[in-house]
């Protein structure tokens, strides 16, 4: 029987850093393992032949492209003549990432061309304030081409889906995102113990991801808590430098760093805490990754984290989110305050919670969807 090849283009790939970047190598690497052929198209990377080569073992093709990319928005990558490369594959089915980006308009047109299936995957609807917001505007406008050309929508959590047009919400399916097998690996509680406390936070640098809520909250919360440091993981959308100045006038032990996925699990496993204070997130990824290596994460209500605190806590769930500057400031002391026993009970429930959130189940309802069971 022949392989289904699925063709999936996204605007960024590893070793690019990013929530969608790596959704998109681990839901590969799941569907290659389940039986499928997976080409992924997308943009040239400093350093790609690291993960490309590698990957083409595995079964994974990758192909890159040149791209011209606006300032300001890092999934705003324009790759010209992407929907022919597209329209060469022999593909079962083509696939897209990210709501904001434009590589979906190109691959639901090369799908529409070659009278194939086209899925596009949404990971959150972004919320923006001023220029980006008329950018987004004016995107949600023009996107319902691909909305309305796609088989299915797959959204990665509930709070996705909500924020589509009504029409596109009817052809949606909610289809989590996954969590490495990586992550399972460090002992609930374990961090607990090692000396000092360091909070991280995991996303890009961007105002909309609430980094100046933790930075102001981390300077009331060092004031008091001088065994206490802060770490900022991601790329940077426009804001490191003024954080690095106020991080330095203030005399704060504030740091920053951009890592390779495979060392992420080291950084979750290295801290004491992970915080997210998101104004959206389409599913809130870092927290989930955070609980399973053991490591306590607090959040806003974002994307798929209220119910996943729920299913993982119960009546607790409301000890791990937080909504404003004041409340949070309360979850670092109370968190700062627990045993290394009441750590060890919360991730052990919440590793019970994330069962359901494994790539070889995702791969599998993503084909199912697809019909392409192997």
């Amino acid at each position: 029987m022949q392989k289904p090849v699925i063709v999936q283009a996204v605007h960024a790939f590893p070793p690019s850093i990013g929530g969608i970047e790596t959704h998109v190598l681990a839901l590969s690497r799941a569907m290659v393992a389940q039986g499928a052929q997976v080409i992924v198209h997308t943009s040239t990377c400093a350093n790609s032949q690291s993960i490309d080569l590698p990957l083409k073992d595995e079964g994974i093709l990758v192909k890159r492209h040149f791209f011209i990319s606006l300032p300001g928005f890092s999934s705003t990558k324009i790759i010209p003549f992407l929907c022919i490369h597209l329209m060469l594959e022999n593909a079962s089915v083509y696939c897209s990432h990210g709501f904001g980006a434009f590589v979906p308009f190109q691959a639901s047109l090369a799908a529409l061309l070659k009278r194939k299936k086209f899925f596009w995957t949404i990971h959150g609807v972004p919320k923006f304030s001023g220029a980006k917001k008329i950018f987004l505007s004016a995107y949600s406008l023009v996107a319902t081409i691909p909305l309305a050309i796609s088989k299915k929508l797959i959204c990665v959590s509930e709070s996705a889906r909500e924020n589509l047009p009504l029409f596109a919400q009817k052809k949606c399916k909610i289809i989590p995102n996954g969590i490495s097998v990586d992550f399972f690996a460090s002992e609930p509680g374990a961090n607990n113990s090692k000396s000092g406390f360091k909070i991280i936070f995991v996303g890009r640098l961007d105002e909309s991801k609430g980094v100046w809520l933790l930075l102001h909250s981390f300077e009331q919360f060092y004031f008091a808590h001088k065994d206490s440091t802060l770490c900022f993981i991601g790329s940077d959308e426009g804001t490191k430098q003024k954080m690095q100045q106020f991080a330095k006038e203030k005399s704060l032990p504030v740091s920053f760093e951009s890592l390779p996925v495979q060392e992420m699990s080291s950084a979750y496993a290295s801290a004491s805490l992970t915080v997210l204070p998101s104004q959206y997130e389409g599913f809130g990824l870092a927290v989930f990754e955070s609980w399973a290596c053991g490591t306590p994460a607090i959040s806003t209500p974002v994307g798929a984290i209220p119910s996943f605190y729920q299913d993982a806590f119960g009546a607790d769930s409301q000890k791990f989110i937080f909504k404003d500057e004041k409340e949070l400031l309360q979850k670092l002391e109370d968190i700062h305050q627990m045993s290394t026993t009441q750590i060890f009970k919360y991730a052990k429930n919440a590793k019970t919670a994330l069962k359901q959130y494994r790539w070889e189940k995702i791969a599998k309802d993503t084909l199912e969807l697809f019909n392409l069971q192997t």
